[in-house]
């Protein structure tokens, strides 16, 4: 499955550009045919996300083996393609109050069962990251 998804993320023009943490890849794959979601897998952690306009829109996170840092990679490649393309975080129905608490500590804002970041603060946090370094 693996190779079908790296064959999928070719034919759709999505490069595996940033090395993370654990060195893991984004996987993408259509999720149900006429869906708007598409489902990423990062490592252990799959879930379902699409791209706005101004926002890339997280619906679900699941990591099959939690505590192996895999989640880490997930926001490494949604803040590394948001910067890249000028757009915000946006994750929508948060249900897992130990989630919630992920978010919180990456400094989202939360709006109701929704939890969002800015493009301008993605930005900004990534360039005091490539400074410090």
């Amino acid at each position: 499955m693996r190779d079908q998804l790296r064959i999928e993320n070719e034919e759709l023009g999505i490069p595996n550009e940033l090395i993370s943490t654990h060195k893991l890849d984004f996987n993408v794959t259509d999720w149900l045919p006429h869906s708007e979601f598409k489902e990423f897998i990062i490592g252990t952690v799959r879930g379902l996300w699409k791209a706005e306009k101004n926002w890339y829109v997280i619906l679900s996170i699941t990591n099959t083996e939690p505590g192996n840092g895999h989640l880490e990679d997930v926001f490494e490649w949604f803040y590394h393609s948001c910067n890249r393309d000028n757009k915000g975080l946006k994750v929508i129905e948060i249900i897992n109050e130990r989630f919630g608490y992920h978010l919180v500590k990456r400094g989202f804002t939360f709006f109701g069962d929704m939890a969002f970041k800015y493009a301008e603060t993605i930005r900004s946090e990534m360039n005091e990251v490539s400074h410090a370094e």
